[in-house]
């Protein structure tokens, strides 16, 4: 009888501790504190350690003129948003941002509108006061790129896109020197025709790409997966 009357109650108040921890809270820590009140579009979360990161691309800021790329982190002490300094820092608008920490330091990869939609990735200084171009900006191989990934292998960036002139793939790396960027293996890797959907990641020092490929033979789109062979050939 106990069971019924308990059951009963979970039913008709919402009492189950399972249900309840499965519903989506906003956080902020209400609707109230959101990171943006304002229109955004592509945007990319990590987290530094426990807080996260949001980046995005701003169609107005209070009050500037908009279309700038933005960071916000969660508020150490719970309360909500704020903005990581220099929080507007591309002079046109960005597309495909993507954000990343390593070692606690946040990185942005764009494309960078101010250099036709090529690649730019920026980092937070050491003092926290600004951001900083990683290598040079607009380094990308060809007029602009889509779907954009970055990954670390100790402590060294790499980033791949798909060009947008030719559907191909490309990885890159930040040279020895740090100032500016080489391919990983053979530039334009793909699939045939229609590689999308990239993706970079690392297992044990060896990079791995996933993307979208399209079978000649019947135009589909099917995942493809690809490493480096990083031993003997040194392509993908």
């Amino acid at each position: 009888m106990k069971l019924k009357i308990y059951l009963f109650l979970i039913v008709l108040f919402g009492l189950d501790p399972i249900a309840k921890a499965q519903i989506w809270q906003p956080l902020g820590p209400d609707d109230f504190n959101q990171p943006t009140y304002t229109t955004i579009s592509d945007s990319d979360l990590a987290f530094n350690g426990s807080v996260p990161y949001i980046f995005h691309y701003n169609s107005w800021y209070y009050g500037d003129k908009g279309n700038k790329a933005v960071v916000m982190k969660y508020d150490a002490s719970g309360v909500g948003w704020e903005k990581v300094e220099s929080p507007v820092f591309s002079s046109k608008s960005p597309s495909f941002t993507k954000i990343a920490i390593n070692e606690g330091v946040p990185y942005v990869f764009f494309a960078d509108e101010t250099h036709y939609g090529a690649a730019t990735v920026m980092k937070l200084n050491k003092s926290g006061t600004s951001w900083e171009v990683v290598g040079k900006a607009g380094f990308s191989l060809g007029t602009y790129l889509i779907s954009p990934s970055i990954a670390f292998n100790n402590g060294v960036p790499y980033v791949c896109y798909i060009n947008g002139n030719s559907n191909g793939l490309t990885v890159m790396k930040l040279n020895a020197n740090g100032t500016d960027w080489e391919v990983v293996g053979s530039n334009n890797i793909s699939y045939n025709y229609g590689t999308s959907s990239a993706f970079l990641a690392f297992n044990e020092g060896v990079p791995y790409i996933c993307f979208n490929g399209r079978i000649e033979s019947t135009f589909e789109l099917r995942p493809i997966i690809m490493k480096l062979n990083v031993v003997q050939t040194g392509k993908w």
